[in-house]
């Protein structure tokens, strides 16, 4: 089949490493792949060096503007008349609408829309929440088929009339990683830290009490809750004096500098470090002994999964796609998961992982058991290309 995928932005998220995952395992299938995203970044540079054909429209945006939603109209109409793919396959807001129409007017023969999560859900005021409500509904109008990243998401669609039966729940899922060993993936991360001036200022190293490594990778966006999971770290610090740790959150994003204050404001500069963006974050994991997540708001979870492949413990909040991967039943517990605004439960939860409180070992065996069985990407392209074999 010929498939182009279209998505809005070309930076490194958890939607654009699934747009990367289906394209370069279809093109592996022999199946003829094009992408179609906005600007040129790393998922576009990922993308030509795998062999995907890719085209860059500098119009596309995640922000409102009509004369930049023309423009981008234009360019997806002449790409698809280039392209003449038998499935076009949108992901994200903008991208799913725009993409959808334009496929429509030049009748594709199959159009398929990923939901990876609601702007709706967003914190806007009620009269911009339903304008983006109608959107979306417009836009899994105009798809002949919805793909859900989590039964959530699906869900949280059901009060839209009409909707119910053109929604399918596909679980994302990933790729084998290429994981550095926990000791050079330690070492890649302090050169990152070194570089920009946070050298370690950490307590000397004692074999008795060595450091315990903490780890979150997320955009620095205040859905991430990232203040919490740094509060967290100073409850714990503060009723254990004794521990040895480092807590360091991998990613850029537009608080970056409110989350600089806040950890000069606990006197944490020793303890808690922002490294930024790094490429192929996710190949670092084995360097935790723990992984954060205190999301307000997940579709999924992409990384926590990443982190299960890798053997990392996590903790994250109860909210969301999460809890569909990451199972806390007492038989099998695969994680700890908690309220996102319980920043004690946080730090104990922390506490008992770091000092073996519980089982870590049987947990994370669990856990990568389950990814096993339920987040294979064989699964997922499997399932994805029965969506597009389907007739309508």
């Amino acid at each position: 089949m010929k498939i182009l995928y279209v998505i809005t932005k070309s930076n490194w998220g958890g939607a654009q490493r699934y747009v990367y995952d289906l394209a370069t395992s279809l093109v592996a299938q022999n199946h003829e792949v094009s992408v179609a995203l906005g600007g040129n970044g790393l998922l576009s540079d990922k993308l030509k060096n795998a062999g995907v054909k890719v085209f860059n429209i500098n119009s596309m945006g995640r922000d409102v503007n009509f004369l930049g939603e023309l423009k981008t109209a234009g360019a997806i109409w002449s790409i698809i008349r280039q392209v003449k793919p038998d499935v076009v396959h949108v992901n994200s807001s903008k991208a799913g609408g725009l993409g959808a129409f334009v496929a429509r007017l030049l009748f594709v023969k199959k159009i398929i829309f990923t939901a990876h999560a609601w702007a709706f859900n967003e914190n806007r005021s009620p009269s911009q929440q339903f304008v983006i409500g109608l959107l979306h509904w417009l836009t899994i109008t105009l798809n002949h088929r919805t793909i859900a990243v989590s039964h959530s998401v699906r869900n949280q669609a059901l009060w839209m009339p009409f909707v119910k039966n053109k929604i399918t729940v596909i679980h994302p899922a990933c790729a084998p990683i290429n994981f550095l060993s926990e000791t050079d993936a330690r070492i890649k991360i302090d050169n990152v830290l070194s570089a920009t001036g946070q050298g370690p200022t950490l307590k000397p190293v004692d074999s008795k009490n060595p450091t315990k490594w903490i780890g979150t990778i997320a955009e620095l966006h205040p859905v991430k809750n990232l203040f919490s999971s740094i509060e967290a770290v100073s409850i714990l610090l503060q009723t254990n004096p004794e521990i040895n740790l480092k807590y360091v959150i991998i990613g850029e994003g537009e608080l970056k500098k409110q989350l600089q204050d806040f950890i000069i404001e606990k006197k944490l500069q020793s303890n808690v470090f922002l490294a930024g963006f790094i490429d192929s974050a996710s190949d670092l994991l084995k360097a935790f002994d723990v992984f954060v997540l205190p999301s307000f708001s997940e579709a999924f979870g992409y990384v926590l999964i990443e982190s299960g492949m890798a053997g990392v413990p996590v903790i994250a909040s109860n909210v969301g796609g999460i809890p569909e991967s990451v199972i806390t039943d007492e038989k099998d517990p695969c994680g700890i998961l908690i309220s996102p605004r319980d920043k004690k439960a946080f730090a104990l939860g922390i506490r008992m992982v770091l000092n073996k409180e519980i089982d870590v070992r049987a947990m994370t065996d669990n856990f990568k058991k389950r990814i096993e069985e339920h987040f294979s990407i064989d699964t997922m392209v499997k399932k994805t290309l029965e969506i597009y074999q389907k007739h309508k």
